[in-house]
């Protein structure tokens, strides 16, 4: 059981609306068929919404996940070195897998952390009859990005 003063609950809370916060405490939420995670306030998200509620087929709903569900997440904290990066990346594939599972257990879905100038990690739902921009058979084909691919949900 965890117990917190009032500056500790106030402290909490701004965690959780601060871009950092949302990346590592992430909120998911659902929309036309669309897995979505929260990185911006309510109302930067509105333009985000309205897009994934026009989308009529799968292969559009990928293309609006794989875009809108992105972070380059060393825009936003700053790292000794490269190994920190990429740790850092691990526990993030790590904590969204986690809560992707927990939140929508009867989908499959795909993480992709890449490294090179700049870091990013992002997922989409697996759908079928949808190809993914990268996956586990063309990792090779980016010589100067590391990649890492995280596929998981109950057909996998």
């Amino acid at each position: 059981m965890k117990f917190l003063n009032e500056k500790m609950k106030k402290t909490e809370k701004e965690i959780k609306r601060s871009w950092l916060g949302k990346l590592i405490l992430p909120e998911f939420y659902e929309i036309n068929n669309c897995v979505h995670i929260m990185l911006l306030n309510k109302k930067d998200e509105e333009p985000l919404i309205d897009w994934a509620e026009g989308l009529e087929n799968n292969e559009d709903r990928m293309k609006f996940e794989w875009n809108a569900n992105s972070a380059e997440y060393e825009d936003f904290i700053k790292f000794n070195n490269d190994n920190e990066k990429m740790d850092f990346g691990f526990k993030l594939v790590e904590i969204w897998k986690t809560k992707l599972k927990e939140q929508f257990p009867n989908y499959n879905f795909i993480i992709v952390l890449s490294f090179s100038d700049n870091s990013i990690i992002r997922f989409n739902k697996l759908r079928v009859g949808t190809t993914n921009y990268i996956d586990e058979g063309n990792i090779e084909s980016f010589k100067n990005d590391g990649i890492l691919v995280e596929k998981f949900g109950p057909d996998i």
